[in-house]
């Protein structure tokens, strides 16, 4: 979830379907997990692929634990 290109560690937060740069404190750190201990909130939901991509404010689908990333059809401009 960290964004890699970051000096202070960073992560997208998903609000209202809206991706949202936010900086984090990172505590503890072992095999490429971490601790967050300031940053975030309970139940906030963070980005956790593909996240070095998006950009601030950019619309995010947010797929539900078990579903399949395949299973998701694009939406088009025109199917709005």
């Amino acid at each position: 979830a960290l964004l890699a290109d970051e000096v202070t560690p960073n992560v997208f937060v998903v609000t209202d379907g809206v991706a949202k740069r936010r900086e984090i404190s990172v505590g503890y750190t072992s095999n490429g997990h971490f601790e967050v201990v300031d940053g975030l909130s309970p139940g906030e939901q963070v980005v956790v692929i593909g996240q070095n991509g998006l950009k601030q404010d950019a619309l995010v689908h947010v797929i539900p634990p078990g579903e399949s990333v395949a299973k998701i059809k694009p939406k088009k401009d025109d199917d709005e």
